[in-house]
C-alpha cells in the first residue's frame, strides 16, 4: 500500500538479480511481463539468514549491505557486499522470526533462505524472499558455530533444527566487500596467500566494466569497525596486485 511518506518507485527486471538494472520512478510505474513495481523505500537494506526443515523456522543472523557505489565500482542499487552479524531489537527481531515462519510455511520452503527487508520507523517491509544460500550467508559463520551446508542438507531431510548458541563471546563482525572493474581490466593477482580475499579470477583474466573482481573481508567489534578493516584491507590489495588497463 502507498504511503504519502515515500514518493518515488523502482522497477526491476523479473529475471534478474543483485539489484542490476534497478530504475527509479517518481510516480506508480506500469508493472509488465518482463518488470515488476515496488515503493522505494530509503534506508539501508537488511538480509536475514533463515531456515526451515517444514515444520519450524530459524532466523540465523542478520546483515546490511554494503552502500559504497564509487569505492566498489558500483551502480547505485547493485549489491557489492554485507557487514553483520547485527543486534536488533528484541521486537524486531520477534517479528522476523515470525515473517520468516509465515514465508517458510505458505512457500513451502525447506532449507536455508533469505528475505531482503527494510525498518522504517519499526515497521518492516519485505523487499524479496531468495530461497537459496544467500551472499551474504558466510559472514554468519560465527554467529551459529556450525557447517550452514550441513544445516541446509539436513533441514531438507527434515531433521530437527540446531538450537542457536547466543554467546556475548561471539562478538566478531565481518564485512564481506565485493570490488567492481571500474574500466576493462587485465588482473595478474601477485597476492593469493592473503586470507582476507577469496573469489580470484585465473591469472591474466580480463574482466569487462562491471565485472566482479574479487571480495574483500574484514573483521571488528562493531559493524563500522569491521567496514574500515575491509576498506584497509582493500586499499592493501589494490596497492599489491598487478591491475592493467586494457587498451
Amino acid at each position: 500500500r502507498a504511503n504519502n511518506e515515500f514518493q518515488s518507485w523502482i522497477t526491476k527486471p523479473r529475471l534478474s538479480a543483485a539489484g542490476q538494472s534497478v530504475q527509479v520512478w517518481r510516480s506508480i510505474p506500469p508493472a509488465t511481463s518482463e518488470r515488476i513495481a515496488q515503493l522505494y523505500i530509503p534506508g539501508p537494506t537488511l538480509g536475514a539468514a533463515c531456515i526451515s526443515n517444514g515444520s519450524e523456522t530459524q532466523v540465523l543472523g542478520i546483515t546490511r549491505h554494503l552502500r559504497m557505489t564509487r569505492r566498489l565500482g558500483v551502480t547505485r542499487f547493485q549489491y557489492c557486499g554485507s557487514v553483520g552479524p547485527l543486534p536488533l531489537s528484541d521486537t524486531l527481531n520477534a517479528a522476523i522470526s515470525t515473517m520468516a515462519s509465515e514465508i517458510a510455511s505458505e512457500c513451502g520452503i525447506v532449507g536455508l533462505f533469505g528475505l531482503d527487508l527494510k525498518i522504517q520507523n519499526n515497521q518492516i517491509w519485505l523487499l524479496e524472499i531468495n530461497p537459496r544460500f544467500t551472499a551474504s550467508m558466510d559472514l554468519l559463520r560465527n554467529g551459529t558455530g556450525e557447517n550452514l551446508i550441513q544445516q541446509h542438507i539436513d533441514a531438507c531431510r527434515n531433521k530437527p533444527l540446531i538450537p542457536i548458541q547466543h554467546s556475548k563471546t561471539l562478538s566478531a563482525i565481518e564485512t564481506r566487500a565485493i570490488l567492481f572493474a571500474k574500466s576493462p581490466t587485465r588482473f595478474n593477482p601477485t597476492c593469493n596467500q592473503w586470507d582476507f580475499i577469496a573469489d580470484i579470477p585465473a591469472h591474466n583474466t580480463t574482466l569487462d566494466i562491471g565485472s566482479p573482481i574479487c571480495s574483500i573481508y574484514g573483521r571488528g567489534k562493531t559493524a563500522s569497525e569491521s567496514v574500515r578493516h575491509a576498506m584497509y584491507n582493500l586499499n592493501r590489495l589494490e596497492s599489491t596486485l598487478t591491475v592493467e588497463d586494457v587498451d
